[in-house]
């Protein structure tokens, strides 16, 4: 049986559970049994923002909420990183830009309120 530990801010503490002799053990964290971490998955425009890149390539995907798209970018420092984004102005300048055969190109991402600028 789990037992969850509430400290004076009301969020849970340590998971622990009970052994047949009495003695309590740390509860196994599901961390342990992951293959892949948050590292692994790409960036959201918000890690980018104000820096100019080279958008590579683009990969379509639809989730929940509708389409989005994985561009695999160059960074400033030169290293290679894939970057998701379901803003719909960027998603139709993606897909304009796939029509027209013009990657690689450049972009800085600036978000204006709710809504993301393109430069």
């Amino acid at each position: 049986m789990a037992v969850v530990e509430h400290f004076g801010n009301g969020l849970p503490g340590l998971h622990e559970h009970n052994t047949v002799k009495g003695e309590q053990e740390i509860m196994p964290r599901l961390y342990d049994h992951a293959s892949k971490q948050a590292e692994g998955l790409p960036l959201r425009l918000d890690n980018i923002e104000g820096q100019e890149v080279t958008i590579e390539s683009v990969r379509w995907n639809t989730g929940n909420f509708g389409p989005y798209a994985v561009m695999t970018l160059e960074m400033p420092n030169g290293e290679e990183a894939d970057v998701m984004t379901s803003a719909m102005l960027v998603i139709d300048a993606l897909q304009n830009a796939e029509d027209a055969d013009a990657f690689p190109c450049q972009a800085t991402f600036k978000r204006n309120g709710r809504t993301w600028i393109i430069e």
